[in-house]
């Protein structure tokens, strides 16, 4: 409990701190210092009572609180009087509401302005404040404890303990009169993955803080330590081989394991070896129609770079063929691989061309992303890609489908008669000898190298 002595004290203890207060004082003169009196001490300050208000729970003190200092007697400094006083008080309510725990100050500092020239050329200010205190505890009233006063009895006080979001922690009674240590017990910290598996335990004492550190992982590849990847990291293993990055067949993830299927490798280029014809039928012992690379006229030996063994795809490695482009991965060598515009003409006006006409728009021949590179199909490339099949033309079979009975030129001069080309054939399966300048009935087939680096071709 605090009493109004130990209240007023709290006042006092500002006024003795304060550099411009002189002077302090607990009560009120009738008749103000007069002016024989120069020795009193300016600007001062003093506590008068003004009343109190008792409750069930608390006390309130009603108490002004005057600060006064001397005028000149020409009054040259009465401007300062007023805003040295008000200054003065000003910063004790100031003090009350954020340095002194305490007093609880009900909010309301009400000033009235002090002039008394008469006695002494006294002015200031003076302030009325109004401080809330517990009220006096059963317990603290000094009784004798003899009939007919009975001795008191405080009651029993009630601990609670919360954490820092109001969480009730513990609740213990303290006998009356008693003191009682509360241990506060230490916390547990379990660190663990996201699959609920605990990584590491550690204690936290009450009111402490610890450094929870995750350990790295360790990184292995077929068994074989490979480093390490810090907490909490992304990993990005980027597979490759000289050709780029590979795309795996597979990924399975079996708990912390990861299983890699990578593609089939070959040991050596798929056009390493030749591509079987086509024909699937033997007319005679030792036609043998099946000789060349296995699996078949359609299928490779192993995997082309997008992961599968089809000999033909679109530059995407689908079977789509939205741009007419037909690759051909029996001709590729690691790096660059042979692919098609599977259109006559390249989709052009089915109209007859010269050798010359033919070399020309084979050459400015565009599709969209690939505007460049194009040129006449040789002899040799037109070959490679004619099937024995039992089929209406060399050429009618998927992605080509040509099966029109138009013939296409190729490249190539014959040696013995510049003057004259080679003319394909499909439809009639024959290579016939023909004048360079001559156009019935013949077109183009262009074709294009493209440098292949991973599953994107260029």
């Amino acid at each position: 409990m605090i009493t109004y002595l130990q209240a007023v004290a709290v006042i006092e203890d500002y006024a003795t701190q304060h550099y411009m207060v002189q002077k302090f004082g607990y009560e009120f003169k009738e008749q103000m210092p007069n002016i024989a009196t120069e020795d009193e001490k300016y600007p001062m300050v003093f506590v008068v009572p003004v009343g109190a208000l008792a409750t069930t729970n608390t006390n309130e003190f009603e108490i002004d609180v005057y600060c006064l200092d001397r005028y000149m007697q020409d009054r040259t400094n009465v401007s300062s009087v007023v805003s040295d006083t008000q200054f003065i008080l000003g910063g004790l309510t100031k003090w009350l509401e954020e340095g002194v725990t305490t007093l609880d100050v009900i909010h309301s500092y009400p000033m009235t302005p002090i002039n008394n020239d008469l006695l002494d050329y006294c002015g200031g200010w003076v302030l009325r404040l109004r401080l809330e205190v517990d009220m006096i505890a059963l317990c603290e009233i000094p009784l004798s404890g003899t009939t007919p006063i009975p001795t008191p009895t405080c009651d029993d006080a009630t601990q609670i303990i919360e954490d820092s979001f109001g969480n009730e922690l513990y609740v213990n009674t303290i006998t009356s009169g008693s003191t009682e240590t509360q241990i506060i017990a230490d916390s547990t910290a379990v660190l663990k993955d996201t699959s609920g598996t605990a990584i590491s335990t550690t204690s936290i004492l009450a009111e402490g803080s610890e450094d929870i550190i995750a350990p790295d992982t360790t990184l292995e590849v077929n068994g074989t330590i490979e480093g390490t990847v810090a907490s909490g990291s992304t990993v990005d293993i980027q597979l490759s081989d000289s050709g780029g990055v590979v795309t795996p067949t597979s990924v399975t993830q079996v708990g912390n394991d990861f299983q890699v299927v990578l593609p089939d490798a070959s040991s050596v280029p798929i056009g390493a070896t030749l591509m079987q014809t086509g024909q699937t039928v033997s007319y005679r012992s030792g036609d043998n129609p099946t000789v060349g690379r296995d699996v078949d006229f359609l299928t490779l030996a192993s995997n082309n770079p997008f992961g599968n063994t089809n000999r033909f795809t679109d530059e995407l490695g689908g079977s789509t063929y939205t741009k007419n482009i037909v690759i051909d991965w029996s001709t590729y060598d690691g790096s660059t691989v042979l692919g098609y515009d599977r259109r006559v003409n390249g989709g052009g006006a089915n109209t007859d061309k010269t050798w010359n006409n033919a070399i020309d728009e084979a050459l400015a021949h565009s599709i969209v992303g690939y505007t460049s590179g194009w040129r006449l199909t040789n002899r040799t490339e037109a070959l490679n890609i004619c099937s024995d099949a039992a089929i209406t033309t060399w050429l009618n079979y998927a992605p080509f489908n040509l099966s029109a009975s138009v013939g296409f030129w190729v490249s190539n001069t014959i040696a013995t008669s510049t003057a004259n080309s080679t003319f394909f054939f499909p439809v009639n399966r024959t290579l016939v000898q023909v004048s360079k300048t001559s156009a019935g009935s013949l077109r183009w087939l262009a074709c294009r190298t493209f440098t292949v680096t991973g599953t994107t071709l260029t």
